[in-house]
């Protein structure tokens, strides 16, 4: 299911007079400039693996973090002050800000390969998940947002938020509103991925991702918006006995990447008789083979 987070909506209504609407959202395929670009430079993003590239002393003084821990990192504080902000900035730079208007204690960049240079390093701390994760999707602005990465619930994430927010603030390429309906992101090996393209996740973690992608897939308002989807699945709870009740017009390119994997890994072990299942009917907005 394709999610977004609140802040980020946040976000949006600070950066909406900077949305273009010049670019129609393209059909109904699943897919978007993702995070894993090419190196980081003026005109694109950077790969979601950290850069371990040296930065320059331009770009050190411009990208510095401010008010860091132990580990030289910016030090994101979940809490608040009587402002509603838990950091205020006192850096000698204009500092970046998060979607409700609050500092971030990383120097604004002042070019798109600045952005590109800080993205290299949040992207990959903002990926770390314990079972959730959702699809950072920006700008929001009546159409589909172009810089669309997975992310985990961590606070990393109102960095990375804050950085395309400023990135869209300088015309950046991809920070802008046009491209088609982002990938569902799952938690596999405890980072948040798009799949496709990586859908590399153990067996647990692929019954976990099947049994999302299928509930996303159900959504419904009548009877007639539902269709029976056949798998080589059963025994899987929430996946049916070899069908899932589905919404006809529903995008399967995630469900059936994961179920591609699946079977990949032999990880679909039970036997089953399955019956023919009924007519899949809508129950409490729900596509569902019961009454």
């Amino acid at each position: 299911m394709r999610k977004r987070l609140p802040v980020v909506c946040l976000l949006a209504l600070v950066a909406l007079a900077g949305c273009s609407l010049l670019f129609p959202a393209q059909g109904t395929s699943a897919g978007a400039a993702g995070p894993d670009a090419a190196a980081p430079d003026a005109g694109t993003l950077p790969p979601t693996a950290a850069d371990t590239t040296p930065a320059t002393g331009a770009d050190t003084a411009a990208t510095a973090d401010v008010d860091t821990d132990s580990q030289g990192d910016v030090a994101v504080d979940a809490g608040g002050t009587d402002a509603g902000c838990s950091y205020v900035c006192n850096a000698d730079c204009v500092c970046l800000q998060d979607g409700n208007g609050c500092d971030v204690p990383l120097c604004a960049p002042q070019s798109c390969a600045e952005v590109a240079t800080q993205l290299a390093k949040w992207l990959p701390k903002a990926r770390p998940c314990a079972g959730t994760c959702q699809t950072l999707e920006y700008p929001i602005c009546g159409s589909i947002g172009c810089f669309q990465v997975p992310v985990g619930p961590g606070p990393a994430v109102a960095v990375v938020e804050a950085i395309a927010q400023a990135a869209g603030k300088l015309g950046c390429p991809q920070f802008h509103c046009g491209c088609s309906v982002p990938q569902p992101a799952f938690c596999f090996a405890g980072q948040c991925s798009f799949c496709p393209p990586d859908c590399g996740g153990t067996c647990a973690e692929l019954g976990a991702a099947l049994v999302q992608e299928a509930g996303a897939a159900g959504y419904c308002g009548k009877d007639s918006d539902c269709a029976t989807f056949t798998t080589d699945i059963c025994g899987v709870p929430g996946l049916g006995c070899n069908a899932i009740a589905i919404q006809k017009s529903a995008k399967l390119t995630g469900l059936q990447a994961l179920l591609a994997s699946y079977a990949q890994q032999k990880c679909a072990k039970a036997v089953c008789d399955c019956a023919q299942p009924p007519p899949p009917k809508c129950v409490k907005n729900k596509c569902s083979f019961g009454s």
